[in-house]
């Protein structure tokens, strides 16, 4: 449970903060307190790991050499140990930019796993099924809406109707779209109406707002055929 929370922390906040860089400015030490913090429960979870046993023909497993000789055989040992190497170290040598710590969203199999024990063990585990459905589709929307505002800056704001309005051929943005919530919102609204292809959505002009968009139509579109799938499920199963 604590683990998936600082996985969910990191899931949130890291795109966020990559794409809207003025959130970093509103509470830098908060930030950089709470993202030390989940560092720590992954470093804890990493120890607990290590002494966790599996069953080996049927046999559970409880010496401790072979347990962390078992866990340093699997991909998990991978994925935990990159998912804390410690990029804060270039902090040293540029400045602070969350985007280092990017390596930290490898840890998001753990939800996976944690979604797979807390279902078996629901009353009510098509509801949560759907939950867990619906709380991905929002973390994929807010993912898109920040890679959508990163390559907006990198275009231009106000270059072409696609990207995020503002002074034509520039980044500055005009006063109505320059607070950090507008910012957000339309990023997120944008997101939306993309992956959903519900509305008139502004027309890319180039090669790299083609692609953009029709990443964008293709994740819409598996991902809608999945959510009605398993709501569908969800409904007769109940």
């Amino acid at each position: 449970m604590v683990v998936s929370a600082a996985v969910m922390y990191n899931s949130w906040t890291l795109t966020l903060r990559v794409a809207f860089k003025e959130v970093n400015n509103a509470g830098l030490y908060f930030w950089m307190a709470t993202d030390y913090f989940c560092d720590l429960i992954y470093t804890a979870d990493i120890l607990i790991s290590m002494r966790t046993g599996y069953l080996e023909d049927g046999i559970l497993q409880t010496d401790g050499h072979k347990l962390r000789k078992h866990y340093f055989h699997t991909v998990s040992f991978v994925l935990d140990a990159f998912s804390v190497l410690p990029v804060d170290i270039l902090f040293l040598f540029i400045s602070y930019d969350p985007a280092v710590r990017l390596n930290r969203l490898l840890k998001y199999y753990r939800f996976w796993h944690f979604l797979d024990r807390t279902e078996n063990r629901t009353t009510h585990p098509n509801l949560f099924r759907l939950a867990s459905l619906i709380q991905f589709i929002l973390v994929i929307i807010h993912w898109n809406a920040c890679i959508y505002f990163i390559v907006s800056r990198y275009i231009g704001f106000g270059t072409d109707n696609w990207v995020y309005p503002g002074v034509k051929g520039m980044t500055k943005l005009n006063n109505t779209y320059s607070t950090l919530a507008r910012k957000y919102v339309y990023s997120f609204y944008w997101s939306t109406q993309t992956l959903t292809t519900i509305g008139e959505i502004p027309s890319p002009y180039t090669n790299l707002e083609y692609i953009i968009v029709t990443i964008n139509y293709l994740t819409g579109e598996l991902h809608g055929v999945t959510f009605y799938i398993k709501l569908l499920l969800s409904i007769f199963l109940f």
